[in-house]
């Protein structure tokens, strides 16, 4: 079975105590005020930073009041509300934002890309770059791709030159280039788009080289680290992807332009990500499934060739339309689906359950796998794909 054919695209960002979905939200910054208003704090699904650190790609959701503690009233500081991530009910109370904004990812890749991409891993041309605005037609510059060796015959061999010198002709303190949000967002998307065809030693490289190129400014540093988020690591982006992100991350914590937030932030997000890798064996939890009787996952595993974990949430409309498509989709003999519903509304869960295609093994988590971050999930639907050893073959796979 080709693996590599899987993908997962649909997911929500909930808000957090009744597990409820917001439509269509993507990458959350939230500003916390005092009673007089005045911000001290940005929050985003998946991490806490100070504002300082917002940029324009953020929208906001303005709090009603301070924010606070959900235990003891506390104001939380970044710090510690880094410590209380994935679940926004740890930071925000329910009902507390009075208004909130949609954000818009601009496209990705377009048709020239995709097609210019395979004419490069196949044979060498080149790109003459244009101006353009985000959300505009063909027209956004884009850098030349660097000539290739002759000597350069392999996909991975060709796609590893390239994430290396990709960034050749980028002058990182010309503002005009390094700030411009289209054109940094469509050659990023240009350059992350080669990850596909590389091994992990090349895309770590790479990530590296880009990192060191931006930190000759400060701010381009900031603004392209903000591009990186949003594209590998908000939940909603098309180009979603933790493996890949991991390599950005260890190139941050390897440098020194990171300050004591940032490098924590970092180091966490690091953390979190490489829980249920690729490779790594899924943590254990045990289940009750509808109908009666308890099941254990290594167990479940055990008895099946492969292994289709889904993480899904009955209030989830992303879920739902998961559900139906994973309903008609036909998988290699062998396979089995094991639907997990991880929240904490267990009478929600049995009143849906007999919902689910009657083949599956449907499940409720009895271990609280989501406080205790066993698995860290910031949006659902989440997948992985298992083998009889429990071990993880890909996360949000591309579904044939």
């Amino acid at each position: 079975m080709d693996i590599g054919k899987w993908r997962n695209t649909g997911k929500s960002v909930k808000n957090g105590a009744k597990s409820r979905i917001l439509p269509g939200m993507g990458k959350i910054a939230v500003t916390a005020g005092s009673a007089e208003g005045a911000p001290v704090a940005m929050i985003h699904p998946t991490h806490c930073y100070p504002k300082s650190g917002l940029h324009n790609q953020l929208q906001v959701i303005r709090l009603c009041n301070p924010l606070r503690g959900r235990d003891h009233g506390e104001t939380l500081s970044p710090r510690v509300c880094l410590r209380h991530y994935p679940r926004l009910r740890r930071c925000i109370p329910s009902g507390e934002y009075s208004e909130f904004s949609i954000l818009s990812l601009p496209r990705y890749i377009t048709n020239l890309l995709i097609l210019a991409v395979v004419m490069w891993l196949a044979a060498s041309c080149r790109h003459n770059p244009t101006s353009g605005d985000a959300g505009a037609d063909d027209s956004v510059a884009e850098l030349p791709l660097t000539a290739l060796p002759a000597g350069l015959t392999q996909p991975e061999e060709r796609a590893a030159y390239l994430l290396a010198h990709f960034w050749d002709d980028m002058d990182f303190n010309d503002c005009r280039l390094s700030l411009d949000t289209a054109f940094m967002e469509q050659n990023f998307a240009n350059f992350a788009a080669l990850f596909d065809y590389a091994d992990s030693a090349a895309m770590a490289h790479g990530a590296s080289v880009l990192l060191d190129k931006a930190a000759t400014s400060g701010e381009a540093f900031d603004f392209l680290n903000a591009i990186i988020d949003k594209y590998l690591y908000d939940p909603e982006s098309p180009m979603y992807n933790e493996e890949y992100y991991t390599h950005f991350l260890r190139a941050l914590l390897a440098g020194n332009r990171l300050d004591d937030a940032g490098r924590e932030r970092a180091r966490y997000r690091l953390e979190t990500a490489m829980k249920n890798s690729r490779g790594t064996y899924a943590a254990d939890f045990r289940y009750v499934m509808r109908g009666g009787g308890e099941g254990v996952l290594s167990e479940f595993c055990r008895d099946h060739e492969m292994t289709l974990l889904l993480f899904y949430d009955p209030d989830c409309e992303n879920c739902k339309a998961m559900i139906e498509r994973l309903r008609h989709t036909a998988f290699p003999p062998g396979t089995a689906i094991l639907a997990i519903d991880a929240e904490d509304d267990r009478q929600l869960w049995e009143r849906t359950c007999a919902s689910l295609p009657a083949g599956w093994t449907v499940g409720y988590a009895l271990d609280p796998i989501l406080d205790n971050e066993t698995y860290v999930l910031p949006a659902m639907p989440v997948i992985y794909l298992l083998d009889s050893g429990a071990m993880v073959l890909a996360k949000d796979p591309r579904l044939p």
